[in-house]
């Protein structure tokens, strides 16, 4: 349940206030006369940030917020594998990526195609994604974890903006925009453009597809025939076992893998 005795609750609601704030600023007086005043009163906008969390938390909703949760924690892991394979071998791309799709099965249960096709391009060369370079060997590693989950976070920007579109289709045709200062988040959108969504009414399911053939992609890197290895009825069972697990234990094998990677970057063994 939602409390602002909690601190990390505390934080979304002082987020979502001030929001409502800035949404509201005079345009006009500011522009001209460099004055910011607000067009709501400070208890309007304490209305309109309990009204949202109120749409976030009430009973209709918590699915989607726990659907989320657990994509972010999968994302998390999975970013944790990437850095772990990257610092701890100095094997090619291609053997890298072999590496990854183990750790998918193995540790993550879960298919991020978007993902998976990035960490390719990241142990290609690792300056073409610079999101992932936010992580590094060497250097105080207090935090670490918050670190990663931060950027997990901006790999949910463009499954958060899909299932919005989805959720609150009303009209036959979508615009679907998103406006960011961060010059690694808008590079790491770019590194998998998505060219459309099949929405599927009933089921409020969605498939973005991206301009980038993915098969022909890991084909062409001699990878083909590891993908398909993910995909076959005995390795999508295992996987649906990992998954359940992680989810079951609340993703305890995210400080597992953590350490690792820790021990990993501090250069030991």
């Amino acid at each position: 349940m939602f409390t602002t005795s909690n601190p990390k609750h505390l934080a979304v609601y002082e987020n979502l206030y001030y929001s409502e704030l800035f949404k509201s600023i005079n345009h006009g007086k500011y522009i001209n006369g460099n004055k910011i005043e607000f067009m709501i009163s400070e208890n309007e906008a304490k209305q309109k940030t309990d009204e949202l969390i109120n749409i976030f938390y009430k009973n209709n909703n918590k699915d989607v917020l726990r659907m989320f949760i657990d994509m972010h924690q999968s994302i998390t892991l999975l970013l944790i594998g990437i850095w772990q394979i990257q610092f701890s071998s100095k094997a090619s791309a291609k053997n890298k990526m072999k590496k990854l799709f183990e750790f998918v099965k193995h540790k993550v249960g879960i298919y991020y195609e978007r993902e998976l096709v990035i960490a390719l391009k990241y142990f290609e060369d690792t300056k073409s994604v610079g999101m992932l370079n936010k992580i590094n060997k060497g250097g105080n590693q207090e935090g670490l974890l918050g670190k990663i989950e931060n950027i997990a976070w901006d790999f949910l920007v463009p499954r958060v903006i899909e299932f919005q579109i989805n959720v609150n289709k009303e009209k036959s045709f979508f615009i679907p925009l998103f406006l960011s200062h961060d010059k690694k988040l808008k590079d790491l959108i770019r590194l998998f453009k998505i060219k459309g969504i099949l929405l599927h009414k009933e089921t409020n399911e969605f498939i973005p597809i991206s301009e980038l053939n993915t098969t022909k992609f890991f084909e062409e890197k001699g990878l083909l025939e590891c993908l398909e290895m993910l995909k076959t009825d005995e390795v999508i069972e295992e996987r649906s076992r990992v998954r359940k697990k992680n989810t079951d234990n609340n993703f305890e094998v995210i400080n597992n893998e953590l350490r690792k990677l820790t021990q990993i970057l501090d250069n030991k063994r």
